[in-house]
């Protein structure tokens, strides 16, 4: 039936696409011309945090422009990252708001941080978890120029977490003035006002954005996420009671970039308010968290020469996070609040020392003098379940980087890269206990007895000394085609927040997980027809870290702890293709497979959890004038197995909740820009347009979704907006 249905989709696709086709007009082929002949040639800065041309990068990239982010109306941005080729999303109201993705066949249960994530090659990392949460960036997709995507192991240029690569949000392109305002609507609630005033000015630019975004999510049955009714039962809801209410997402945003000569400025703040489920449901209007960050960073860049080039930056990084449960009754308390500082240096350099060599390098600081953590939890049970984490004393991490680009002939290029990074040694607090006392609770927390207190000191292994490198070898057959064979190697180190919680269970401390990848790419350019990126790829993980989230409804009490125990390797192949068949009609396609396979012994014959083997985007988009777009998103996502859990044996165990079927979701979206000679523009977009009945896969963070959370269904969102000088 699934098969029948897919089909179906496919060739309803298909006979649309004829049509429109058939009946087309002949436009202004400016778009296509720019998109085929400047290809290869296109400038991109992240890979080797200096700007070059796509063809001589030594990675795999995606890079993801204003104008298609506008055609596919993107209204969020999780929306465009899991249209982001090898990226996968899987939403399960995790306990910190953040929204994960999956990478090339690998899924890590929790915070996203698989992947460094960068805005304006800022980055946005928050220091107790080490990974990159949606819910603390929240750049509005209005305010992006284009997003690069770097594949592979980047750990030689961004060090620990560029586990996958990097993906680089770019705001602060100002070569016009971008003037913007606009209004959404949509059903679950769903609405959003954005403004931009984007001006340059001589040697001055700026670029000012502002949005507010609020969506009531979905409303289902609570018996359609759970087998177990007791589940209810334990948190005191009715067998009958839905989610509405405990869907919320409320985001707050404000950017300002000013580049005045060499130096520039980049200030944003972002707020968050998203109802989450900790471990069980919950009561009433739900729980709910609140997430505030604050990034400040100012930097000089210079052609000091010719042929050398400096870019200087200094950063200061505030986090914070409030959760208010609501379980059991209405008036039900427990918080658990969460700080976090850090401030960071960089630079970077470029040396064109002769036609043949060029050097890359950089030096990086970041320093972390607060961590703090306090946690007044009621149903964990007083004695152990309160608690305070607090770091006492700073992590930094001091790290450099070179490229060395070698070219014996002008089609043959040879790049090795090194990066030596410390982490230095830090020591932490963590009690586990009465940390406040209430007094009704009549538990006084100096009392030894109701509390438990561990301090203790990590030295990361090798004296905190990570070394990784890389190697590429590219060829450019000529200006249209070139091949790249690439060696990458990188490093995820244990988070402050995995580590203190080995303490508790006294497990030992944790080391770093690595990965080797060996790549062979190949992009093309056929005339002003077609452009192409085939991949194929092996990447071997080893010494991964593993978490064990397990809550104990008889004792209140949470198990958390993690090891080093994960081998995986995963063979994969990519085919990107960009066609112009007409002057008036573009097909982006891309096709991914890759099979994954548990290493540990007795694991072979497990299906690896949350690793689909096909993923598929297509985006067909139809341009009638320059000034309309009508695209076809389509989007195929392999089914996926939840997490084989087990006590003994492998072959003993079972897996957390139902799999995740295969699905193709279908979105339609249609865009008129300058209505009537207008300013003003719309966009009416469907999203989930065949109503497709799917389910994120159950995870760790909830493992009582055993049904696992439903996708929402067909939904329609409508955008003003109005284009200003």
């Amino acid at each position: 039936m699934r098969r029948t249905s897919l089909f179906v989709e496919i060739a309803f696709c298909i006979v649309i696409c004829s049509f429109i086709a058939a009946n087309a007009s002949d436009i202004d082929t400016e778009f296509k011309n720019m998109s085929i002949e400047e290809l290869m040639r296109v400038k991109v800065v992240t890979a080797t945090k200096h700007e070059e041309e796509l063809k001589d990068v030594p990675s795999s990239m995606v890079i993801l422009t204003r104008k298609e982010i506008e055609q596919r109306g993107f209204l969020t941005l999780s929306e465009v990252l899991q249209n982001i080729p090898g990226l996968f999303m899987i939403e399960d109201k995790y306990w910190l708001g953040s929204t994960n993705y999956g990478v090339r066949g690998f899924f890590s249960t929790g915070p996203f941080n698989d992947m460094v994530v960068l805005v304006n090659g800022v980055s946005q990392l928050s220091d107790k978890y080490s990974d990159y949460p949606d819910g603390l960036i929240n750049v509005p997709v209005e305010s992006i120029d284009r997003i690069e995507v770097v594949r592979g192991p980047m750990s030689v240029t961004y060090g620990s977490g560029a586990f996958f690569g990097v993906i680089n949000i770019i705001t602060d392109d100002i070569k016009q003035s971008k003037n913007q305002a606009t209004a959404s609507i949509g059903q679950m609630g769903t609405n959003k006002q954005f403004f931009q005033l984007s001006q340059k000015i001589d040697d001055l630019s700026f670029n000012l954005s502002s949005m507010r975004y609020t969506t009531k999510g979905i409303d289902v049955p609570f018996n359609e996420l759970t087998s177990d009714p007791s589940n209810m039962d334990y948190v005191g809801i009715s067998r009958d009671a839905t989610t509405y209410g405990q869907m919320d997402d409320i985001r707050k945003y404000f950017g300002l970039n000013v580049k005045y000569k060499e130096f520039y400025t980049d200030i944003s703040y972002a707020e968050t308010y998203k109802d989450i489920f900790d471990g069980q449901p919950s009561y009433y209007e739900g729980s709910e968290i609140s997430l505030y960050s604050f990034d400040f960073v100012f930097g000089y860049k210079k052609a000091l020469a010719d042929n050398f080039e400096i870019d200087a930056k200094y950063g200061y990084y505030s986090n914070s996070h409030i959760i208010d449960y609501q379980i059991f009754y209405p008036t039900y308390y427990e918080v658990d609040g969460q700080w976090t500082h850090a401030y960071d240096f960089e630079l970077n350099t470029s040396w064109g020392i002769s036609d043949q060599f060029t050097l890359n390098s950089g030096y990086y600081l970041r320093y972390a003098p607060e961590i703090f953590q306090i946690s007044d939890f009621a149903y964990y049970g007083l004695k152990n379940g309160d608690g305070e984490t607090r770091l006492q004393k700073d992590i930094v991490t001091n790290s450099l980087f070179t490229h060395l680009t070698f070219k014996p002939s002008n089609n043959l290029s040879i790049i090795g890269g090194i990066r030596v990074e410390q982490l230095s040694p830090y020591e932490m607090l963590y009690v586990r206990g009465v940390v406040s006392g209430e007094p009704e609770d009549g538990v006084d927390p100096a009392d030894s007895n109701n509390r438990v207190i561990y301090n203790a000191r990590y030295n990361p292994e090798n004296n905190g000394i990570n070394l990784v490198t890389r190697f590429a070898l590219l060829y450019n057959i000529n200006d249209l085609h070139t091949i790249k064979f690439m060696f990458g190697e990188a490093t995820k180190r244990p988070s402050f927040s995995e580590n203190y919680r080995q303490l508790a269970a006294g497990r030992d401390f944790l080391n770093s997980a690595e990965i080797q990848t060996y790549e062979f790419n190949y992009m093309s350019v056929y005339s002003d027809i077609a452009a192409t990126n085939f991949s194929i790829y092996y990447n071997h993980l080893d010494n991964l870290i593993s978490a064990t989230n397990i809550y104990d409804q008889t004792t209140g009490e949470w198990n958390l702890f993690s090891s080093n125990s994960g081998e995986m390797e995963t063979v994969g192949f990519e085919v990107l293709v960009k066609l112009f068949p007409t002057d008036y009609l573009v097909f982006d396609v891309n096709f991914i497979y890759q099979k994954s396979n548990d290493l540990r012994e007795g694991w072979g014959d497990i299906k690896l959890a949350y690793s689909p083997e096909i993923l598929s985007l297509a985006n067909i988009s139809y341009l009638p004038t320059d000034d309309i777009s009508i695209t076809l998103i389509n989007r195929y996502i392999g089914e996926m197995e939840t997490e084989w859990v087990t006590s003994t044996i492998p072959r003993e165990g079972h897996r957390i909740g139902n799999k995740s079927e295969r699905r193709m979701i279908n979105d339609i979206n249609i865009r008129y820009n300058k209505i009537f000679g207008s300013d003003f523009f719309i966009n009416f977009k469907i999203a989930n347009l065949f109503d497709v009945d799917y389910r994120y896969p159950t995870t760790k963070s909830n493992q009582w979704m055993d049904k696992g959370l439903p996708a929402p269904g067909r939904s329609m969102y409508f955008t003003i907006g109005y284009d200003f000088e």
